[in-house]
């Protein structure tokens, strides 16, 4: 009987290599995602530490010192919704690399159950070919009696 040869799997081999390929760029994108997620959540920890520390002082301050404090909320406030625009940019790159990754594996898996369907099929007629080799043996054996 002949070897299991899939004639398809040239295609199997390169949507493999693209779903390879998805999966570095959508690591990729969680990385860039998680670097600016903690920039984001250090600026917020940020803002937290100077009110914190501005409501300590508040009695003892100026009121330019209050304005100083106020002028640098502002300031993080300012950078805190700029790294939330970058942070939603990523986070929909993110998505969007997540999504061609799913498509990429179904495709995949699609030619992997068709190949495992093709390889079954080749296992029944291995499978018929020695019935019918074992079925003329015996026809053999028992015309010779």
């Amino acid at each position: 009987m002949k070897k299991f040869i899939f004639k398809m799997n040239n295609l199997l081999e390169f949507k493999e290599q693209i779903e390879n390929n998805k999966k570095a760029h959508y690591v990729q994108a969680l990385k860039k995602y998680r670097t600016e997620k903690q920039k984001l959540d250090n600026y917020i920890i940020n803002k937290k530490k100077i009110i914190n520390q501005k409501n300590k002082v508040s009695e003892n301050s100026t009121i330019l010192d209050l304005k100083h404090y106020s002028l640098f909320l502002t300031h993080v406030n300012k950078k805190i919704e700029k790294q939330k625009e970058v942070v939603f940019t990523y986070q929909q790159e993110l998505d969007n690399r997540k999504k061609e990754l799913i498509e990429a594996s179904k495709e995949k898996r699609m030619l992997e159950k068709l190949k495992e369907r093709h390889y079954e099929n080749y296992l029944y007629e291995v499978k018929k070919e020695e019935d019918k080799i074992t079925d003329e043996l015996v026809s053999f054996k028992n015309s010779k009696n």
